[in-house]
């Protein structure tokens, strides 16, 4: 992926409509994702990673949006994601 561009991740649990509730957000605040990568948290049952990448100059506001909407944003790799469990 080019250097223009960085990630933000979510877990979240397995639920309908998550991604749905995810990109409208986004949508609402004029944000567009480049890529998204969806799987499954290994050691964790029924939680998902959700991987979002967007440019360079739009993840704080992702972030920020993401968060006020009750999603724990995760900017960078972490070795204990247990506060980051929904």
């Amino acid at each position: 992926m080019s250097d223009d561009s960085g990630r933000l991740t979510i877990l979240s649990e397995e639920r309908i409509g998550i991604l749905s509730h995810i990109t409208s957000i986004l949508k609402d605040n004029a944000i567009n994702i480049k890529s998204i990568l969806i799987h499954p948290l290994p050691r964790y049952d029924k939680v998902w990673q959700i991987l979002l990448r967007f440019k360079r100059e739009d993840i704080e506001r992702a972030a920020q949006v993401l968060a006020e909407s009750g999603y724990k944003v995760l900017r960078e790799y972490v070795k204990d994601v247990t506060p980051y469990l929904p």
